[in-house]
């Protein structure tokens, strides 16, 4: 399996292109059977949206963070529901009521011809209908330590704080529309080409032992409009609870 940095219908890659939004959550854990209800309920309310096209999320293993990754048509598809008063009321009952820390950061698909740099999400489906066993998790482990040979990016949460490992590999919890994809691994990188070689090295090739693979490549963006918690660079919003 070769990796795809797949094209927009257009071909162009542009701001009407798909996007990504790739997002981290603490839930208070006392409160977290009736977090995922109002999240399963208001994800229901966000798939009607105009331009939707996926959402998926679960737990990242190691520690209290959970993410989630939603995907529209366009960056304008995005920024419209992301002003939706529904929307709005939900975020602000996340930091009332359900997290104690978040971070937000968006991306653009990259059309398979581009070479670029700058902050580059690798996302990485293993599709399969079964969890992986003790003996597979362990292939995985062993083939990602070999990211420690490569330029990868630190996986970063809230600025200045990364996960201990340089990826995120983490079982999914759901995925709407449904489709066979049991996992994703997403990494960061400084370029393309460096994505590139690692999808085209024998480490990656062991991960193909797990199911098939489908990686896409995004380049995070900075936010065009003023946000709550935008950081000063605009590549990323976050939030943490008052102690």
């Amino acid at each position: 399996m070769s990796a795809e940095k797949s094209s927009t219908e257009s071909g162009k890659p542009a701001e009407s292109g798909l996007h990504i939004m790739e997002a981290g959550f603490k839930p208070r854990p006392e409160l977290f059977e009736p977090y995922l209800m109002r999240y399963g309920e208001f994800l229901q309310y966000a798939i009607r949206q105009p331009g939707f096209r996926e959402s998926y999320g679960g737990a990242i293993p190691g520690g209290p963070w959970w993410f989630a990754v939603s995907k529209f048509a366009s960056l304008e598809d995005m920024e419209r529901f992301q002003l939706n008063p529904a929307h709005v009321e939900v975020q602000n009952e996340g930091r009332d009521k359900w997290w104690t820390a978040y971070y937000i950061r968006k991306g653009r698909l990259l059309a398979q011809e581009e070479s670029v740099s700058g902050r580059i999400l690798c996302e990485t489906a293993i599709l399969r209908n079964e969890k992986l066993s003790p003996v597979q998790a362990k292939l995985a482990e062993d083939a990602l330590a070999a990211l420690s040979e490569t330029d990868v990016l630190p996986y970063e949460t809230l600025v200045g704080e990364n996960l201990s490992r340089p990826y995120m590999l983490a079982e999914l919890a759901g995925i709407e529309p449904a489709r066979a994809c049991h996992y994703i691994l997403l990494t960061y990188w400084p370029s393309t080409a460096s994505c590139d070689r690692w999808v085209a090295s024998t480490h990656y090739r062991k991960l193909e032992s797990l199911g098939k693979l489908a990686s896409s490549y995004y380049q995070i963006v900075p936010e065009r409009k003023p946000r709550m918690m935008l950081r000063p660079d605009r590549m990323q919003r976050e939030w943490v609870a008052d102690k």
